[in-house]
């Protein structure tokens, strides 16, 4: 979400403490809102046997299908991300807004992803906190640890 004459939906809803939140140009900051996977790609033809009606041994593949499930998903939650800074870039942007739960930050933090808290938890769609990132800042600290970034 760009600037508008509306202001960022996170200014809106959330407390943001103004002492922990940077000076930046409007027009160069941005706002991540939520983050949508399709239904046809969270559905893929192994969850079909899960769902089946019919009687299937997948016991010894279980603990295996679980590890490559949740790798799965981090790595596609990491390449919308280093995709978001990829176009963040190109667009000249030097800064981003964020609502996150804790546990997503701490997820991106451990793989580089620098996200600084701006204000207290709210019930917003779940206990989320407004968050905000340099891109410059993440863009260095992931160019190791993404290949995709260097695809810029």
């Amino acid at each position: 979400i760009l600037n508008s004459e509306k202001g960022f939906p996170i200014e809106n809803n959330f407390f943001i403490d103004q002492k922990l939140r940077p000076d930046f140009d409007r027009n160069r900051i941005a706002e991540i809102s939520r983050l949508a996977i399709s239904k046809a790609f969270r559905r893929r033809a192994a969850d079909e046997v899960i769902y089946s009606e019919k009687l299937v041994d997948i016991t010894s593949k279980n603990n295996v299908y679980k590890k490559d499930r949740r790798r799965e998903k981090l790595n596609l939650t990491f390449g919308l991300y280093s995709c978001i800074y990829k176009e963040s870039l190109k667009r000249g942007l030097t800064h981003l807004y964020a609502a996150m739960n804790d546990g997503l930050c701490s997820l991106l933090s451990r793989q580089g992803y620098i996200w600084h808290p701006i204000g207290p938890k709210i019930n917003y769609h779940g206990w989320r906190r407004p968050y905000i990132a340099d891109i410059a800042e993440n863009t260095d600290a992931t160019r190791n640890n993404f290949r995709i970034l260097d695809l810029i």
